[in-house]
């Protein structure tokens, strides 16, 4: 009999020339005294009732006594496991389970549960190599198929995961973890794909109504989202087509890139756009923090530089944004400050948002209005209130509408406003 002392006392009595387990004290880390039963079921629950109030020490030691009691007890051994996965003890959560499939080498529960422990240490390699491992023996398992699909997620393989759990689900469409996976996979990758979309913009005095329209194609790659877009713009009886790529390269969890380049040979837009921007959750906290520029060149000598950077906070389904823009010019700096709030319905991909910002608003129709940049325009009053709404309609499109309220400070006639009502509507369509 191996380590009669677990923090307390292991009584034996012996009644009637046979052994008989009585109830037994032993302490806790936090000194805590618990009464085991003497009944090994009653133990039994009463450990798993403690695990399951994140009371993890207090499972643990009973489920050691229970252990001492009955070594030969795989059930113990594999509960007694997965309390120490919890615990992030992967090492020793591991060494139990190899005590199992040494007894049991076809110990199902014992493998699927190895794979998870893998997940859970973020060797996501082993895990997938684990459950596919355990799939071909078992090609349906439940456990297996959602582990691997974690672990794909864990590597940022969002296609490989999507693929994998549409399969799952196919097989177990009742599992809410799949179809949770599945809702988070969608909205992950809601710029793979087509997407097209028309809009315009209104004035109030000035301008003729002018007309947007985009066509961009998105595909998920190892490194992270890559976006070639068409923007179209009719205005001034004039029209153009500017060319641009968007990457999001991924550097972890938490953590990516935004770049961006964009070339026209129309007038109507800049000869020539880069802009980049860092952004990285900030430690713990469920804070997003950003930094980063905007750089747009009309001619050699008509050349806008805007410095920008973020900090977003999640709470619950919401998040909210403060995002100032300053912007080098010859007169001095300028600056505008812009807010957003954003309510996800299901995810990333599907929400309300409201926005607004006031000073120098950096946008493209304004730096561009009339089809010339002057030295006053940079120092015009703007401020601006919108409104967003972006729905999956299913596992393969998506629309979102925008509308945008402008309220412009005049060109060449300052201190006199005209006011711009944009609207926009897009369509998405996952290939």
């Amino acid at each position: 009999m191996r380590n009669l002392i677990l923090g307390g006392m292991l009584l034996l009595t012996t009644l009637a020339g046979h052994a008989q387990v009585s109830d037994t004290a032993v302490t806790t880390g936090q000194g805590d005294t618990l009464v085991v039963s003497a009944l090994p079921d009653s133990a039994f629950a009463q450990a798993r009732e403690l695990a399951f109030a994140e009371e993890y020490q207090k499972a643990e030691k009973i489920l050691q006594v229970n252990l001492i009691r009955f070594p030969e007890n795989n059930d113990y051994r594999l509960f007694l496991a997965r309390v120490m996965s919890w615990q992030e003890k992967y090492d020793t959560a591991r060494t139990l389970l190899q005590e199992v499939l040494a007894r049991d080498s076809a110990s199902v529960p014992a493998f699927d549960l190895l794979a998870t422990v893998e997940r859970y240490a973020k060797n996501y390699q082993q895990a997938i190599t684990l459950s596919d491992s355990g799939l071909k023996e078992r090609p349906k398992s439940e456990a297996l198929l959602t582990n691997k699909a974690q672990s794909q997620v864990g590597l940022l393989n969002y296609p490989e995961a999507l693929t994998t759990v549409d399969s799952a689900l196919q097989i177990h469409p009742d599992n809410k973890e799949l179809q949770q996976l599945q809702l988070f996979l969608l909205n992950q990758l809601i710029a793979e794909g087509l997407a097209a979309g028309i809009g315009l913009d209104y004035f109030t005095r000035v301008n003729s109504p002018w007309l947007n329209g985009l066509l961009q194609y998105g595909k998920f790659t190892d490194i992270g989202t890559m976006i070639g877009r068409v923007n179209y713009a009719r205005r001034f009886g004039d029209q153009g087509l500017q060319f641009e790529i968007d990457a999001y390269p991924q550097l972890g969890k938490g953590r990516y890139l935004y770049l961006n380049v964009g070339y026209s040979p129309s007038e109507l837009f800049p000869t020539w756009r880069f802009g980049g921007e860092y952004f990285s959750m900030l430690g713990d906290t469920r804070l997003e923090g950003s930094l980063g520029f905007r750089h747009l060149i009309f001619s050699d000598t008509n050349q806008v530089t805007m410095y920008t950077g973020s900090l977003g906070y999640y709470f619950g389904d919401n998040f909210i944004q403060f995002r100032p823009f300053l912007i080098d010019q010859p007169q001095g700096w300028g600056s505008s400050y812009n807010f957003l709030y954003r309510h996800f319905m299901s995810g990333m991909g599907d929400y309300l948002q409201a926005s607004a910002g006031f000073g120098f608003v950096p946008d493209e129709r304004i730096l561009n209005i009339g089809g010339v940049i002057g030295p006053d325009l940079y120092t015009l009053r703007s401020q601006y209130l919108g409104f967003a709404y972006q729905k999956l309609l299913n596992e393969q499109a998506y629309v979102r509408a925008d509308l945008t309220l402008t309220n412009q400070e005049q060109f060449n006639n300052p201190s006199n406003f005209y006011q711009i009502i944009s609207l926009f509507f897009t369509i998405g369509y996952r290939l």
